[in-house]
């Protein structure tokens, strides 16, 4: 078990374990609909001038490995903010990820300000995500 550990990335074993805990609080019986997400779905990327697929290929990962650690994905991507709700909110979280560079976090906002936003509709979320989140 040991090696294995070794062999897997921080990233890797970062989802496995959210993946594996996200399936574990699912209400009874509905742990089938968990294994059905495709988070590039969920975390989708709309090119702009300000944001290339590299970027939200970055920027989804970047949250995903650290923003998933202390809480589920839904929150993030329920959020319909503009630019300065999603500075608002990663100042409210500074704190918390001292190992993300400026420039990772400056990437992240903006693409969750392209990509989540009140112009666009929240992706669809199985029912039973959607009961385990009710607001900040």
């Amino acid at each position: 078990m040991l090696n294995f550990l070794k062999i897997m990335s921080s990233r890797n074993m970062i989802r496995t374990v959210f993946i594996v805990g996200s399936l574990l609080i699912l209400p009874h019986g509905q742990d089938a609909v968990a294994q059905d997400l495709d988070l590039a779905e969920i975390f989708r990327c709309v090119p702009s001038e300000k944001v290339d697929e590299a970027l939200c290929g970055e920027a989804r990962d970047l949250i995903i490995d650290n923003c998933t650690i202390c809480h589920a994905f839904v929150p993030i991507v329920l959020q319909q903010f503009d630019e300065q709700g999603w500075d608002g909110l990663f100042d409210r979280h500074a704190d918390r990820s001292p190992q993300l560079s400026v420039t990772q976090v400056a990437d992240m906002k903006k693409y969750l300000a392209e990509n989540f936003n009140s112009s666009l509709d929240p992706p669809e979320l199985p029912q039973a995500l959607l009961d385990l989140w009710t607001s900040y």
